[in-house]
């Protein structure tokens, strides 16, 4: 007995479902209007979030290379940016510190890194790359600073100070060299005539940067050609512990002259604190996606349920038709609860399916790797079929209460 009752519901749900799709492809005009509408409505959802997906396996990567035992020293919020002469003062300080003491932690670096210009072309031999480059100055310690590894050639060395030689990106050595190392060539970029001597190997791109598309110069080099020579500078410290960001502090004051009694105006960041500073913004451009895609799918319901409202008006004799023989009102009422579901389903795939395309595009942008966020595509079709069943309640409530008399004489 229960066996016959579940294939007669079976049934009856394949025959709602067939008289769905029977009505949709009838009205193809309406229903590829409102799938679109969903479809908007989902893709925007999706797709934001595909693109900060993306984004977020690349500053992963990247401060996953900066390493946690990394120190970020940067001015406060109030106070003058930190410059090139105190950052160069600040690192002597500390390896004069722990040379002196005869003791140096493991990992311990410093590296001064100075933008020089965020946007330029790279030109040698007649090719050049797209404006995408960014030039900055650094010492020997930017290698270690973002645990980068050369391919071919040297690192920067404490004599080519002043010296207009440079490192490049992995992505400019294969634009302008092709195979080639690109080791003791010459290149032009941003007014200067640089000797090629350190090629990068592939990191992967971050934002559309990254070591990949950066040129990197000796500090005397990067002031004498910055575009904004008294502009902030950075310094990132390695070898980590609580004695090193009080030398850190200490080297700063001295550097900075700092008042004695004023409260230090730098801050000592470490990787784990931006990464954690990275993820709340993450999850709030999450949150920011979410009330752009609900708000889309609230105009995707409207238009849903006018349309809806629509085919009910324009239906009324076949409504009519249908109880005469014999249709209930429960029929009439799951026929057009189907055509809102099979609406908000096909929407919602296509949605989906071009939220996913435009999200990863940003991918191929970055020469970043793809990324699918299955949990927010779940979101996305959990929130298009309970907008598509609101949508269809009144509608299918108007059509299943009209009585076959007087839909008839409609």
């Amino acid at each position: 007995m229960l066996t016959f009752a579940q294939n007669v519901g079976g049934m009856r749900m394949r025959e709602y479902l067939s008289t769905a799709l029977d009505s949709l492809r009838s009205n193809r005009l309406r229903t590829i209007l409102t799938l679109s509408l969903i479809a908007v409505g989902i893709s925007s959802l999706v797709g934001i979030e595909t693109a900060l997906a993306v984004m977020d396996n690349g500053l992963r990567s990247s401060f996953g290379r900066l390493g946690g035992g990394s120190l970020q020293v940067v001015a406060c919020d109030d106070a003058p940016p930190l410059t090139v002469p105190q950052a160069m003062s600040i690192a002597a300080g500390l390896r004069d510190r722990y040379g002196s003491e005869g003791f140096i932690p493991d990992g311990f670096f410093t590296c001064v890194e100075m933008p020089v210009t965020p946007v330029a072309v790279v030109s040698a031999g007649g090719r050049s790359t797209d404006p995408v480059i960014t030039v900055t100055g650094s010492d020997e310690g930017w290698t270690a600073s973002h645990q980068a590894t050369l391919s071919a050639g040297r690192d920067l060395l404490p004599l080519d100070a002043g010296r207009e030689v440079c490192i490049i990106g992995d992505h400019i050595r294969r634009r302008l060299f092709g195979d080639a190392s690109g080791i003791g060539e010459e290149i032009s970029v941003a007014g200067m005539r640089l000797r090629v001597i350190g090629t990068l190997e592939r990191h992967g791109s971050i934002l559309g940067g990254g070591p990949d598309r950066m040129v990197v110069v000796p500090l005397g080099t990067a002031l004498r050609f910055a575009q904004t020579p008294v502009a902030g500078c950075s310094l990132t410290v390695g070898g980590g512990g609580e004695s090193l960001r009080e030398g850190i502090l200490a080297a700063g004051r001295i550097a900075r002259r700092t008042p004695a009694g004023a409260g230090d105006d730098l801050q000592v960041l470490e990787g784990e604190s931006l990464q954690r500073m990275l993820e709340e913004l993450r999850r709030k451009l999450s949150l920011a996606a979410l009330v752009i895609g609900l708000i889309t799918m609230l105009g995707s319901a409207t238009g849903l349920t006018n349309m809806m409202l629509v085919s009910v008006r324009e239906r009324t004799r076949e409504i009519g038709l249908r109880k005469a023989l014999g249709a209930r009102s429960r029929d009439i009422r799951l026929q057009f609860l189907g055509e809102t579901v099979c609406l908000g389903a096909l929407g919602g795939l296509a949605g989906i399916i071009l939220g996913l395309i435009l999200g990863n595009a940003v991918a191929l942008i970055m020469d970043g790797s793809a990324a699918i966020p299955w949990g927010w595509i779940a979101a996305a079709l959990l929130i298009c079929l309970a907008v598509s069943l609101a949508s269809g309640l009144l509608p299918a409530r108007r059509a299943s209460r009209l009585t076959p008399i007087t839909a008839l004489r409609e």
